[in-house]
This record gives C-alpha cells, sequence and structure tokens, in this order.
C-alpha cells in the first residue's frame, strides 16, 4: 500500500504537467465518440449507434459532425448534425463558448399521405 501511494505522488504531477501543456481546444486537436444503447419511437424498440467527430480548426473554434441510427424497429431513422463550436479558452477558471447545429433527420418506412 505504501508504495502504491509513492507511486501514486511520483507520477501524478507528471501527468498534470503534461495535461496543462496541451490545450484541449488548440489548433489540430481532434474529439472522437462513439456509443449505442436502446430507445422507444413510433411504438417500437430500436437499438441506437453514434458517432462524433470534431476538429480544432484554429485555437477555440471547432468543426464536427454527429451521426445517429435507430435500428431494428418499425422504421429506419437516420440522424445527421454538422456543428460549428467556438471556446472561449482564455477565459480563467470556466471555458464559455457558443455554438451552432442543424440536424437532418430522416425517417423511413412511414405511411404516404397525399
Amino acid at each position: 500500500m505504501k508504495s502504491f501511494l509513492l507511486a501514486a505522488i511520483l507520477v501524478l504531477p507528471v501527468f498534470f504537467a503534461h495535461a496543462d501543456e496541451e490545450s484541449s481546444y488548440g489548433k489540430g486537436h481532434r474529439n472522437f465518440s462513439v456509443g449505442g444503447g436502446n430507445g422507444q419511437a413510433f411504438n417500437s424498440h430500436y437499438f441506437i449507434i453514434s458517432a462524433s467527430a470534431s476538429y480544432y480548426a484554429m485555437d477555440g473554434l471547432s468543426v464536427g459532425a454527429s451521426f445517429e441510427n435507430w435500428s431494428g424497429g418499425n422504421h429506419g431513422i437516420t440522424k445527421i448534425a454538422p456543428s460549428v463550436q467556438y471556446v472561449f479558452y482564455e477565459v480563467p477558471g470556466v471555458q464559455p463558448y457558443i455554438g451552432g447545429f442543424y440536424r437532418h433527420t430522416s425517417v423511413s418506412g412511414l405511411p404516404n399521405i397525399d
């Protein structure tokens, strides 16, 4: 137990020093995520998979997109959303941001209404 605490005390400052040197909002930084789960819509149960990615084109400014697919139910549902976000990374203590996105949702298998 003592050796674990000693190792933690020696390693943690190195970890935090590295984290401070590399900005999460700097030009060239990339973020990726994938996910999955269950959902309900149109009186059906669905399996949902999602993925998103963003890239900081300049310090504080990211562009990205997300994709979501609902399958296994009565209808097919797909969502695509491009986005842009600016993080005010130079504000001490907090990182306020402003952003926008456009989401397009398509649903297949719905009856045609003329």
